[in-house]
């Protein structure tokens, strides 16, 4: 796995392979990437952020601040360590060891939230809504990755974009 774009373009992302880890693959990054722009402003939240992926991307494109949250301590350890071989400063972004339910007692707003469960997962609705709603700021995205088609209908968003990516389904919903 590599960062596709920005400064930190080309440099490996640490991760293992481990069954309780999907890694969003780099053409599947890059495409969201390209749809969101090369240039990513403000603050990021990148939640099951795994191995890192999503946040590392935005933070190597020009992101303000990244929050990370994952509840697997093998990912943050990766992650930790792929901070650290590109000498990120750690003003630039936190780490949540969490489990995801944390993020209703989140106050904070942020410009872009990238939300890539495991497949699985089967709050998406509740999460998406909850994003949304209460932590995404007005013009902000919302990236969704999952294995199947959502219904974001109840949610008034100015813009929506779909892209499959075999096996994955990306919605991107614009406040």
């Amino acid at each position: 796995m590599r960062i596709v774009g920005g400064i930190y373009r080309h440099r490996l992302i640490n991760f293992i392979v481990d069954k309780n880890v999907r890694a969003s693959k780099d053409r599947v990054r890059e495409a969201i990437f390209n749809a969101l722009g090369q240039n990513i402003e403000g603050d990021v939240l990148d939640l099951f952020c795994g191995f890192g992926g999503y946040g590392l991307e935005a933070l190597s494109r020009g992101a303000n601040f990244i929050t990370f949250l994952d509840h697997y301590q093998v990912s943050i350890t990766c992650l930790k360590k792929t901070l650290k071989d590109l000498k990120v400063e750690n003003a630039e972004y936190e780490i949540i060891f969490d489990d995801y339910q944390s993020i209703y007692q989140s106050k904070k707003k942020y410009d872009y939230i990238f939300l890539d469960p495991p497949y699985q997962f089967i709050h998406y609705e509740t999460l998406v809504s909850f994003l949304f709603t209460n932590l995404l700021k007005e013009g902000g995205k919302l990236v969704v990755e999952a294995d199947h088609d959502l219904d974001f209908s109840s949610l008034n968003y100015k813009k929506s974009r779909m892209y499959l990516h075999n096996p994955a389904h990306i919605f991107i919903l614009e406040k």
